[in-house]
């Protein structure tokens, strides 16, 4: 069975129920240019542009739509969903910029391509084109089921800023017949369809479409065929001696036509007909519809070194053949051997053979260019005149090009080694990129899995060239499709301050939207710093208050582990800013009247290990898993000096085993946090019912994992800000845990070991901690 095949082209056009005998306005068939890249060298596009919405251009507006597809495409590296994708990408921004600056005269446009490429071909499609494929008798329809609410979901192109495009692939064989087309086709029935093929010929299935007077039809159809090698006039051997000049003896090739609905049109796509060769057997930079004349000119005798050297030269060019020839052979069998090899011995064998395939190819690539370079050079010298070298000459060339041509191998390899392993990576990553965009549409739950190995593939590919567009295009296309399933937003974040490197963040505590208290817990350091009025920058440079090592008193600063704002207390001052010692102190500091002092806190020694504390009503709730308690202080006398109340009393404590953060609600509800994503609640010390619900992963009750959150009570948007560090998630949701949206750092910020949030007084703006920096965040939807 054939690796390759070939395309029979073939349209109908129907306007106002009559046959055009034009090809569609937007129908394109387009070979590899010259000079494209190697990973498209052998490819085939096939594009159909048509008419959306009420308002319709002129025919050269989708010609033109086409032309710039195709063009679009062989521009483009790597796999082919990522060009097709590229290309739909492309022409939806183009429409969508025209759209906006005319906004009284909008088009927009329903593109399908198919990429033939040996026997897989490639199909994208957007709003209600359509792809028929009828293989061994049976009908193939994308969309599938072909209805009208499949035909009515999808959007055009230039309507919405990302592109509705849908993308599939097929394995073809001989005889096999594909058409692009229009919704209009969607009148027929399944049954029409499939017999219309019956005649098993591009004509007769033309034929079969116009009998079912469709009031207007646009398609685009081929037949996939076996390449055929042309025949080729036998070349005149040169014979001793000057003579006389002959006619030459010129091998016509047929022309391209199209087989049409209607006699042929210079304007219609080409087809491939026996006796020349097709999509892929022709030669490289030969024009879609040029005749091609294969000419045999007789060559009069030249000097001996010179015609050493063209013997030389012919015979570099069959061992080139020769060479190429057999890396083809070997291909499958090697392919066959990579699929069953996994032992040691085996993977090494497969990466030599690897390795041997490629530098042939590099060999036989060197060898023709060095060939043609040389008939340029040194072409066969005309009837009764010289050679254009002497002989001298001609001899010492002949000797040093096989040394030059080692060089030159060695030399490409060398400078091409990374160049290749990167593009090896790039492919992957575009085929990794395809194979997600096939899991998507055909199992959506598998699809966010499918992204990630995306990432994972595109970041094995980034140290070779980081900034890399195509790369960068690729992983940003799988963020922006793990964000869609996890229902993320990326929002503008401002900078404001870089702490210590290695920093651990606290808090933040916000005052009056003006003064901002954090504490890094690697230092044991506290910093206060003051906004400007919109509360997206510092006005100062921030104040050190205290840190590890501060003396108060006869207390030395140790280890601090969180920070809080006591608002009702009986301590003088007033309000105050309180930070928790796990060995036991607690100290106070009060803007209006530093510096900070510190209390020794009663019943200490019934402690573990706190992790978190929080106030109501002036009382003191400090979290302390190791014991499974909430220990809570009553104010008197300007401190706590009393020792602590037991929050859960009773036998039945429940477990705090994981719990990171807690907060207090102004009813007095206790919310406290666990590592695992769950958030519980509690009354008096007993458990209220609590879970999240209408979370982006379905599962209700637990977020995955979390690190630390933050209660907003204010009237205008109270809930819940939960970080999500493994994630690099911060979520939203009512004080019901109702998930509203998540939130994900741009691609300026960085959000690991997310460890600290607030929330403005207008529930707009947010101010985060991740590792040693500081971010202000507006809200967006």
């Amino acid at each position: 069975m054939t690796e390759e095949l070939e395309a029979l082209v073939s349209h109908l056009y129907v306007v106002g129920g009559r046959a055009v005998s034009a090809p569609p306005p937007g129908a394109l068939v387009q070979l590899a240019p010259p000079r494209v890249s190697r990973s498209r060298e052998r490819d085939a596009i096939f594009v159909l542009v048509l008419p959306a919405g009420q308002r319709q251009a002129k025919a050269l507006f989708y010609e033109q739509m086409a032309r710039l597809a195709a063009e679009r495409y062989f521009e483009t590296h790597g796999g082919v969903t990522a060009g097709l994708r590229e290309v739909l990408v492309s022409l939806n921004s183009n429409l969508l910029e025209h759209n906006t600056g005319h906004p009284d005269s909008p088009f927009y446009a329903d593109v399908i391509c198919l990429v033939l490429r040996q026997q897989e071909a490639y199909i994208a499609r957007t709003g209600a084109s359509v792809l028929l494929l009828w293989q061994g008798g049976a009908l193939h329809t994308f969309p599938d089921p072909l209805d009208a609410r499949q035909l009515s979901s999808g959007r055009p192109l230039g309507s919405t800023p990302e592109p509705d495009l849908k993308m599939t692939r097929y394995r073809v064989e001989m005889d096999d017949i594909a058409a692009l087309c229009g919704p209009e086709i969607g009148q027929l029935s399944a049954d029409e369809l499939k017999a219309i093929s019956a005649g098993g010929t591009l004509p007769a299935l033309v034929s079969a479409f116009k009998k079912h007077d469709l009031a207007a039809a646009n398609l685009l159809v081929m037949q996939f065929v076996a390449p055929e090698e042309p025949e080729v006039a036998a070349p005149v051997g040169a014979e001793a001696g000057p003579q006389p000049a002959e006619t030459p003896a010129a091998v016509p090739a047929p022309a391209a036509a199209a087989v049409t609905s209607e006699p042929a049109q210079p304007a219609a796509p080409p087809v491939a007909e026996p006796g020349r060769r097709g999509l892929f057997g022709r030669r490289k930079g030969d024009s879609l519809a040029a005749t091609s004349t294969h000419v045999s000119i007789p060559r009069t005798a030249a000097s001996a070194p010179s015609r050493a050297l063209h013997r030389w030269w012919r015979r570099s060019k069959a061992g080139r053949d020769s060479l190429a020839q057999a890396a083809s052979d070997a291909r499958p069998r090697l392919d066959t051997f990579q699929a069953e090899s996994r032992n040691l011995f085996q993977r090494l064998w497969r990466g030599l053979l690897r390795r041997l395939h490629r530098i042939v190819l590099r060999l036989s690539a060197i060898l023709g260019s060095m060939r043609r370079l040389l008939d340029k050079a040194l072409p066969e010298p005309e009837p009764g005149k010289s050679p254009s070298l002497p002989t001298p000459i001609a001899a010492g060339a002949a000797m040093l090009i096989p040394i030059v041509v080692v060089l030159a191998v060695v030399a490409f390899s060398l400078s091409t080694r990374d160049e290749t392993a990167f593009e090896r990576c790039l492919s992957q990553a575009n085929e990794a990129a395809g194979a997600a965009q096939l899991v998507e549409q055909t199992n959506p739950s598998q699809a966010q899995e499918a992204w990630f190995g995306v990432i994972e593939v595109a970041n094995r590919c980034l140290p070779r060239r980081p900034n890399d567009p195509m790369l960068q295009a690729i992983r940003s296309e799988a963020q922006a499709r793990l964000d869609r399933f996890a229902r993320v937003v990326r929002c503008p974040a401002v900078l404001l301050r870089r702490y210590e490197a290695g920093a651990n963040i606290r808090g933040p505590v916000l005052r009056n939207d003006v003064n901002l208290y954090t504490l890094d817990t690697t230092r044991s350091a506290v910093y206060r710093d003051e906004l400007n009025e919109a509360g997206n920058a510092l006005v100062q440079q921030y104040t050190l208050i205290l840190r590890r090592g501060t003396v108060l008193g006869s207390y030395t600063v140790g280890t601090l582990v969180d920070i809080a704002w006591l608002t009702e207390s009986g301590i003088a001052r007033g309000s105050t800013l309180i930070l928790l010692d796990p060995d036991g102190y607690l100290i106070t500091y009060s803007p209006t009247f530093p510096p900070p002092t510190v209390e020794a806190l009663q019943g200490t020694e019934r402690w573990g290990r706190p992790v978190a504390m929080d106030t109501w009503q002036g009382r003191l709730y400090i979290l302390d898993p190791p014991v499974n308690q909430i220990w809570r202080y009553q104010p008197a006398g300007g401190g706590f000096p009393s020792a602590p109340e037991e929050y859960f009393v009773g036998d039945q404590r429940p477990s705090l085993s994981g719990a990171v953060d807690l907060s207090i609600d102004q009813t007095g509800n206790v919310y406290v946090l666990f590592k695992d994503g769950t958030l519980r609640k509690y009354y008096s010390g007993e458990e209220q019912f609590f879970q999240f619900s209408n979370l982006p992963n379905g599962v209700i009750g637990s977020l995955g994992s979390a690190s630390g959150f933050y209660l907003d009570t204010g009237l205008i948007s109270p809930g819940f800000y939960i970080l999500d560090a493994d994630s690099q998630i911060i979520y939203e949701t009512t004080l019901g845990g109702t998930f509203i949206q998540s939130y994900r750092a741009p691609e300026s910020a960085s959000f690991r070991d997310l460890s600290a949030i607030t929330v403005d007084s207008s529930a707009e703006g947010m101010y985060v901690g991740a590792r040693e920096n500081l971010y202000y965040i507006a809200k967006c939807q």
